[in-house]
């Protein structure tokens, strides 16, 4: 089962479960575990258009591959704008990416999410219709 600043990596039906983010997978970050469920904020690969400072996600860290901080392999986008609530225990661990956060970007994402940052949540249906290993 997924904690704090593990990482995991999945399709979300957002918006839909037609959407492009339902097709492909893409690392999230646990940043929370209120009770039964669990807050993920998503990871994206930086693209050139975020270079525009008013380009979505407007509230985001932009992190370069570190083993010593993360697991990514690109230049990634962590998007801040909202965040994604989900049954904590539908999530193995053969999920979670071949390490963590480290606890110095767990504290920038805690100090940079808003307190009024949207929240999606998800019924497990949604999510295991668009993974296969749920």
């Amino acid at each position: 089962m997924i904690d704090t600043k593990d990482v995991i990596i999945i399709r979300v039906p957002y918006p839909t479960a037609f959407s492009n983010l339902a097709k492909k997978s893409h690392m999230y970050i646990c940043v929370n575990v209120p009770d039964l469920s669990c807050e993920l904020v998503k990871c994206q690969s930086f693209k050139p258009y975020h270079d525009n400072l008013y380009s979505e996600p407007v509230c985001r860290i932009v992190e370069q591959p570190d083993l010593s901080r993360n697991p990514f392999r690109h230049p990634t986008v962590i998007d801040l704008d909202k965040l994604f609530v989900a049954t904590r225990s539908l999530f193995p661990d053969q999920l979670k990416a071949a390490r963590d956060v480290c606890d110095a970007l767990f504290s920038e994402i805690q100090t940079k999410l808003g307190e009024y940052v949207e929240r999606i949540t998800f019924l497990d249906a949604e999510l295991q219709a668009v993974n296969h290993a749920l």
